[in-house]
């Protein structure tokens, strides 16, 4: 049950692979922390929502993070879509 009484929302990550996060250049101090814009389930969908972060005047280093494969970043994947570490 939710706070109202209703339906579950379909809202969050569940289910998401992609994670992106970006830094707020507006807000820094000594302890840079990512902030997440949102996840979602395809590739191309992450990478838009990069182009976003780049557009943004005080946000930076957009990054997309594979969630199926914690060990590396969705941009580290070779052709046929397997993860690579590093």
């Amino acid at each position: 049950m939710t706070h109202s009484g209703g339906k579950p929302h379909a809202v969050g990550d569940r289910g998401q692979r992609y994670e992106v996060r970006y830094f707020d250049v507006g807000d820094w101090d000594d302890e840079r922390e990512p902030c997440v814009l949102g996840w979602t389930d395809t590739l191309e969908s992450a990478k838009r929502m990069v182009g976003a972060i780049s557009r943004h005047p005080t946000w930076c280093d957009g990054e997309i993070h594979d969630r199926h494969h914690p060990s590396c970043k969705a941009t580290d994947h070779d052709a046929d879509g397997k993860g690579q570490t590093e």
